[in-house]
């Protein structure tokens, strides 16, 4: 009787947890295919320079600070501009990038980024595994001049990969760097 009871009940779990996966994916499926087919994004789409429209430099590392293999494998530097240029849709400037400038352009406000420091595995005593830091470097730019600076030290534990934490860390150091840019810019 008590063996017949734990096979009952070991088949009812198994049978709502498989019913309850199926649910979840397909209504992750509706969800992914109506977010894809409703939000556009207008990072792409090629903007006039106004008064307010600021030059992104290229993002670089700091020389000799970062392995190849994380330059190679990860995208930092990619998650890091596109989390600028999404992120500052919100604010009343835009940005565009220094290849789309022409030099009768140039006069304009530069911000200018770089990763300072980047720890990609970083052992922490309150974590089942390691860590990942980077501090970025943020500047505004005007007439050749560095204006105003900050810099930003950035961690994640939340990611299991080291890439995974070090692409947040940049998405993250993105709405940092257009929410200064924001406070910072005239």
């Amino acid at each position: 009787m008590l063996k017949q009871t734990v096979v009952v009940l070991l088949l009812s779990s198994l049978v709502v947890a498989c019913g309850s996966t199926n649910k979840k994916q397909q209504a992750d499926k509706l969800t992914n295919q109506v977010e894809t087919d409703t939000v556009k994004s207008t990072v792409n789409e090629a903007k006039p320079l106004l008064a307010s429209t600021l030059i992104l430099e290229d993002i670089q590392f700091a020389d000799g600070m970062v392995e190849n293999k994380i330059k190679v494998e990860c995208k930092m530097l990619q998650s890091l501009s596109e989390s600028i240029m999404t992120t500052s849709e919100r604010y009343p400037y835009q940005f565009t990038a220094r290849k789309d400038v022409t030099s009768d352009q140039a006069n304009n406000k530069v911000v200018k980024v770089d990763y300072v420091e980047v720890v990609p595995q970083k052992f922490s005593i309150w974590s089942f595994h390691p860590v990942s830091v980077a501090t970025l470097k943020v500047s505004l730019v005007e007439n050749g001049k560095e204006v105003k600076s900050a810099t930003k030290e950035i961690g994640s534990k939340m990611a299991w990969g080291t890439c995974d934490r070090l692409e947040k860390i940049a998405r993250a150091g993105g709405q940092f760097v257009a929410k200064w840019t924001a406070k910072h810019v005239n």
